[in-house]
């Protein structure tokens, strides 16, 4: 057995929270073969309790599969009982945490669903170690490791999560410039609308004021035409009675 955390002091000092050192990866790792004989119905109870809620398996089924998940929670049960702890095995749960965040699954079904393994597992240390000194260290040890499990998996969970909204709040505040410098243009183009508009009005008054003028001089050459009109009839008047 062996426990690596070199590169990780936060995970060293959980491990020694947790009082869980070498002498019970002993213990884990010489449980395995039960492990091994039970996984079938280990993995089964820990997907069991997804049939009282539908919204879950609505939401494993858009992502994968509970079939493809129960593969995946087979070799992450058989590793906690290899009696390793290295970055390997950290980024193993971290990647598990990963998968939750993206697909949606809350937290608290992850936590009860881990106890009902727990739960189910301890069933087989007690019906296969007859000990009882040894039965009871077994159990310490399942107990430590689950514990450990569960911080490495939970304080992923939290901070990606964390990093979830510290990047959609960058991203409220890009959409936030975007719409403001929208805004802008959009009162800059109203502003050169109603510049031309005022353009608009003032040519069309010019228009307005050229057309009634144009109308008036048409009125006055028409008036002069009558006149002239009824000056040269009055002309040949005057000339047939010369005549």
């Amino acid at each position: 057995v062996s426990i690596n955390t070199t590169n990780n002091p936060q995970v060293s000092k959980l491990l020694k929270m947790l009082q869980l050192g070498e002498q019970d990866l002993k213990y884990l790792k010489a449980f395995k073969p039960v492990i091994i004989q039970h996984i079938e119905e280990i993995i089964y109870v820990f997907y069991e309790k997804l049939e009282l809620e539908p919204n879950l398996i609505n939401i494993i089924n858009q992502h994968s599969s509970v079939d493809r998940l129960k593969v995946t929670l087979n070799h992450h049960v058989q590793e906690m009982f290899d009696g390793r702890i290295d970055s390997d095995y950290f980024e193993q749960r971290k990647r598990i945490a990963h998968v939750h965040v993206r697909i949606g699954l809350p937290s608290q079904w992850y936590i009860s669903a881990f106890q009902n393994l727990l739960n189910k597992i301890l069933l087989y240390v007690e019906s296969s170690i007859p000990n009882h000194q040894d039965q009871l260290l077994t159990i310490r040890a399942i107990t430590k490791i689950f514990n450990f499990e569960q911080h490495l998996v939970l304080e992923t969970f939290e901070a990606v999560v964390d990093q979830m909204k510290v990047e959609n709040e960058k991203e409220k505040k890009r959409l936030g410039k975007e719409i403001i410098k929208s805004t802008e243009n959009l009162a800059a183009i109203s502003e050169e609308t109603n510049a031309s508009f005022h353009q608009m009005n003032v040519q069309s008054h010019e228009i307005i004021q050229y057309a009634n003028k144009a109308c008036e001089i048409s009125t006055v050459a028409q008036t002069k035409a009558q006149d002239g009109k009824s000056t040269m009839a009055k002309q040949s008047e005057n000339m047939a009675t010369i005549c």
